[in-house]
């Protein structure tokens, strides 16, 4: 407080309150950014000024290859976050390691049981590491070593060394798959990659279906030789159907010398056998006795050759067996050391969109939904060159919604039809809401551990697949026989979009083609009466005999009529605009409720010039050449009433069609003489003045003709 008995003066002095900085630095490659503060290094490794108090969290994201090592400064151990709070400057290290990546030539190998077999890997260095990788194997079952040579191999610097795996597989290892792991540990980096090793076996690979076709979801085993006598009505294998069964075998059959052998099948149902490719026993019915099938195969060479065996049983007991002879050989059960299965490529399998009808190239069907939401079905074709099933749960379809898989997601799909090796049809149906647009992609694994996802050629979660559409977008995308058609709208939202039966509409005008079919569309979130601007963008330009036009399909009146577009499409371009009005033109269902129904479509008339347009927002020659500019407010006013009172009845449309006949050479005339343009404007605004406020033109009429009568009965 001052107290003062006379003039004095006062100074106040205000200090601002201090700010702190945040400085980081990083050795090695990786990336250091903060919450808050700004910091991205990166690029910026500096905070901007900070209030005393504030608490900055920092994140290491170290770069392949480069792990994390440790914080310096005002940071310190090895965790991958900080947090410190700021009561000074600071600065913060953070040193990210050299290192190395570790990767396969293969995914799998494929080793027969008794031998060995071996893959080769690759050390790549990164910033220069050369520390030497000790390289381990596990996942291996008992009678299966691996060893790598050099172990351990140290790359030079930003070079690479390539080890060697060899594995030998004993004869007590079971003829199946196995998942097995490679580790690389150097430095302060440990990377793995897998490995799936199939040990294969004399015999023949077994496909075992629940169905008497060879059709649905099977279960593979290896079997020694063909001589199941003791089937009886029991199933063949665990999970196996015993009434209603059939498999598939497949492989190699040794020949010892080039001779003829005889092969016989004694079985009592279903059977084909065939030798190189060839069908050389077909007895593919069920019997009640047991039947003796024959034929002799002469081999020209000895050595591999390609068998196949497949057996249909359909209720009651089941019995097979395969048997052989020749010069060489007694009559005998042709035994597990002559019979191999089949060579795996270690290929994964490949999933692809049925492209059926309906499903076009994109695996969905429907492509939009509807406001209620709507149930979509997904489908996919698995295809493994090995004939290999997926594993259960496989193939999936991975739904995701901005970004982010939805409750559930991935779903299993199911079998539809056919086999791996030429195709297997999957589906999966689900019932999406409206309001939401939805990305999605499909994966699998097979038998062997080999996975697929689905193209496009990023195939990767966080670039899936476009749509399902469901509700409403301001752009949609649909497909035609020549291309994707993209249509755009200034306000409002797609609900709805496809290409429409013209046999569900009415007769179009004679001698008139529609090369891409009708457009049929509804835009819903409109204001009541409000206009759209609606843009189609067709794959090529539209080309036929006759005049070019744009008509639309006067639901109300069952006729096709001509509309006023722009755009270069009907000028050997391939987009166009048309202005709807909810109510007016270009509505089908001439209702101000906020929702457009519209069907319309490019369309050649043989031998004739194009009808004169009708609303979409131009037409009114006169009053824009009085006016000047066709977005003109009185020309608005003109239009908005020629949409709402003219065009919805049949004496105003008739008006309409014959002003456009006869208005454009005059609306010339007046366009080149200012003068002229004057009066018109002057004839025009009074009309203008009582569309827009008809009350008061009422109004006004009513006092003239009262002060006319005062005047006539005035004395």
């Amino acid at each position: 407080m001052v107290t003062t008995d006379a003039a004095r003066s006062v100074t106040a002095t205000f200090t601002a309150p201090p700010t702190f900085t945040l400085t980081v630095s990083r050795t090695g490659n990786g990336l250091v950014t903060s919450t808050p503060g700004g910091i991205d290094c990166g690029t910026t490794c500096t905070s901007g000024p900070l209030s005393p108090g504030t608490r900055i969290t920092l994140t290491v994201v170290p770069a392949a290859g480069a792990p994390f090592q440790n914080w310096g400064g005002a940071c310190s151990g090895t965790q991958t976050t900080c947090t410190l709070t700021l009561d000074s400057n600071k600065t913060v290290s953070a040193t990210f390691a050299n290192g190395f990546t570790l990767s396969a030539n293969s995914a799998s190998v494929a080793i027969q049981k008794g031998t060995s077999g071996s893959v080769s890997y690759n050390i790549a260095s990164m910033q220069g590491f050369t520390s030497p990788v000790t390289l381990t194997l596990t996942g291996a079952p008992a009678g299966v070593t691996g060893t790598f040579s050099p172990n351990p191999a140290a790359p030079p610097g930003n070079g690479s060394i390539k080890p060697t795996l060899t594995l030998n597989i004993d004869g007590t290892v079971e003829c199946r798959d196995y998942n097995l792991t490679v580790t690389g540990a150097g430095g302060f980096l440990t990377q793995s990659v897998g490995l799936t090793l199939t040990v294969t076996c004399n015999g023949l690979k077994g496909e075992y279906f629940n169905t008497p076709d060879l059709t649905g979801p099977m279960l593979t085993q290896t079997d020694p030789k063909i001589d199941f006598t003791g089937w009886g009505s029991g199933p063949p294998i665990q999970g196996i159907d015993p009434e209603t069964f059939s498999i598939r075998w497949t492989g190699q059959i040794q020949i010892d010398r080039a001779e003829s052998y005889l092969f016989n099948i004694i079985t009592n149902d279903g059977v084909r056998l065939w030798i190189d490719g060839a069908l050389v026993i077909d007895h593919w019915e069920q019997t009640d006795h047991l039947v003796s099938l024959e034929k002799g195969v002469a081999f020209n060479a000895s050595g591999l050759h390609d068998i196949k065996l497949e057996y249909s049983e359909n209720t009651g007991q089941a019995l097979l067996q395969l048997n052989w002879s020749s010069n060489s050989i007694g009559w005998q059960v042709i035994p597990e050391s002559h019979l191999t299965t089949p060579k795996s490529s270690g290929a994964p399998p490949t999933l692809k969109w049925t492209g059926e009808p309906n499903y076009q190239t994109d695996g969905l069907d429907p492509e939009t939904g509807t406001v209620n939401g709507t149930s979509f079905k997904f489908r996919v074709t698995y295809t493994d060159p090995d004939n290999n099933p997926p594993l259960p749960g496989y193939p999936r379809v991975h739904l995701l919604q901005g970004g982010k898989e939805i409750a559930g997601s991935p779903f299993e799909m199911l079998f539809e039809k056919g086999t791996p090796a030429a195709g297997a049809v999957y589906n999966y149906s689900r019932l999406l809401q409206a309001g939401f647009d939805y990305t999605y992609y499909f994966d699998a694994v097979d038998a062997t551990g080999l996975q697929a996802i689905a193209s496009p050629a990023a195939p990767t979660p966080a670039v899936p697949l476009t749509g399902p559409q469901v509700g409403v977008s301001g752009t949609v995308t649909l497909s035609s026989p020549r291309g994707a058609i993209v249509m755009t709208t200034s306000a409002g939202a797609f609900e709805r979009i496809d290409i429409g039966d013209l046999a569900n509409l009415t007769v179009p005008p004679a001698d008139t083609t529609f090369p891409y079919g009708v457009l049929s569309f509804k835009l819903q979130g409109l204001a009541p009466g409000e206009e759209a601007v609606v843009s189609t963008t067709f794959p090529e330009p539209i080309s036929g005999e006759g005049q070019p036009q744009w008509l639309w399909y006067d639901s109300q009146n069952n006729q096709f009529v001509t509309v006023e577009a722009t755009g270069s499409l009907l000028s050997g371009g391939n987009t166009i605009r048309m202005t709807l009005k909810d109510g007016g033109m270009g509505d089908g269902d001439h209702a101000a409720n906020g929702v457009i129904e519209n069907i319309a479509g490019p369309a050649f008339k043989a031998g004739a010039a194009p009808p004169p347009p009708l609303g979409g927002g131009g037409g009114c020659f006169i009053a824009t050449a009085a006016y000047g500019s066709y977005l003109d407010p009185h020309v608005k006013i003109l239009r908005d009433f020629r949409d709402r009172s003219l065009l919805t009845n049949l004496p105003g449309r008739l008006f309409v069609e014959a002003y456009y006949r006869a208005s454009p050479p005059i609306a010339d005339v007046i366009r080149k003489h200012d003068s002229l343009r004057t009066v018109v404007r002057w004839t025009l605004t009074p009309l203008v003045l009582l569309i827009a406020y008809p009350w008061g033109g009422v109004a006004l009429l009513a006092l003239i003709l009262t002060a006319r009568r005062l005047r006539k009965n005035r004395p």
